[in-house]
């Protein structure tokens, strides 16, 4: 028995069989290509690499991403924090943690490193398992040089 049919103004798909309420409707869905950028206190001289690519279900976005570095350009030792990401985390007080693999002659990691994007912020920041406190975890920009190789995935909300 009955499956129901949305109505001809609806645009979406009812998730469940039992009734077709707006808590049901998926009518959100979107797939699309960013440009992940590496940034500190100033950015790196150029790319060899910048991929990046999204998923966005409803609230959820899932992004993953590829960039290598070209030229160091003026890269200072400020915290790494990488830009360009399709949309802004949602502001429920929350740190959205993803995975990233690093490699490059100078990313010499000594601990697990992952990423991060703080609630609100539409930026992501690699950070260490490392230290005492919050700027502990944060990643220097020394940590990259020409040619690093920086790739990973994240899911927030937004």
């Amino acid at each position: 028995s009955g499956h129901l049919l949305p109505a001809a103004t609806d645009h979406g798909i009812y998730l469940g069989v039992s009734s077709a309420t707006a808590a049901n409707l998926l009518d959100d869905y979107e797939e699309g290509a960013w440009t992940p950028t590496i940034a500190a206190d100033a950015g790196p001289g150029g790319y060899t690499t910048q991929n990046g690519n999204y998923t966005k279900v409803g609230r959820l976005v899932n992004l993953c991403f590829q960039l290598q570095v070209s030229s160091m350009g003026s890269l200072a030792g400020a915290a790494l924090v990488m830009s360009g990401l399709p949309f802004t985390a949602s502001n429920d007080s929350m740190d959205y943690v993803g995975t990233l693999n690093v490699d490059g002659a100078a990313s010499d990691w000594d601990y697990d490193i992952g990423i991060i994007i703080p609630g609100n912020n539409a930026t992501m920041k690699p950070q260490q398992n490392w230290g005492d406190d919050s700027t502990d975890h944060n990643v220097n920009a020394d940590r990259i040089d020409t040619g690093t190789k920086l790739h990973g995935s994240i899911s927030y909300m937004v």
